[in-house]
């Protein structure tokens, strides 16, 4: 059982770095009820990496561990109060400052291609688009469908004290990537893999 405290901070692990070395930071878990991207971060072996220096973010643990969109303990969306002095927010704000890109893993309710009004299988940026552009096409090699491809945007509207927003506002490279809740589980979290894989193979 954990404290209000506790479920107010995120949870943060570093790996890497040193003199010259490009900053990622990959978070996952926003939203506890999208857990993808936190099962592939906690999966992940980033200690082979010696290329980068990396700082991975689950930022609400006790939301997975309630399958709640929310904090179960404060009620809050945290993907709705960065750049408002919110403590929580305010390190992660604090951490990303000085990165050179950030992944940031949702999941959306179905394949954007097919329902445009999901952004499932899409990845959002307005910064990186030749990246996500690379992503995309490596995505869609594994998989046979067309019409679940993933797809990039780049005139999605911003939500107000969103990462996204805060990121492109104070000009950080930023990637919102959204897999697709009809996948299972074990799909969506092998997606995620391969982006990590991919974005640290460069």
């Amino acid at each position: 059982m954990y404290t209000k405290l506790e479920c107010s901070n995120p949870v943060i692990k570093s790996y890497g770095g040193g003199m010259g070395k490009k900053k990622i930071v990959f978070i996952g878990g926003t939203h506890g009820d999208e857990p993808a991207g936190a099962f592939a971060i906690n999966d992940y072996n980033f200690y082979g990496n010696t290329n980068y220096e990396i700082v991975t973010i689950i930022v609400n643990q006790c939301g997975i561990d309630n399958n709640t969109r929310v904090n179960p303990y404060t009620n809050k969306d945290m993907n709705r109060f960065y750049g408002k002095g919110d403590v929580t927010n305010m390190v992660i704000e604090d951490i990303i400052k000085d990165s050179d890109l950030i992944i940031d893993f949702h999941e959306g309710y179905d394949f954007h291609l097919i329902n445009k009004n999901s952004i499932g299988s899409t990845l959002s940026t307005e910064t990186v688009i030749p990246l996500a552009k690379e992503i995309k096409n490596y995505l869609n090699s594994y998989i046979d469908d067309e019409n679940k491809f993933f797809s990039v945007i780049t005139d999605k509207e911003e939500i107000k004290g969103s990462l996204r927003e805060y990121s492109e506002s104070v000009g950080l490279n930023y990637i919102l990537v959204e897999t697709t809740r009809k996948y299972n589980i074990d799909v969506r979290v092998e997606q995620c893999r391969k982006i990590i894989n991919y974005v640290l193979s460069r």
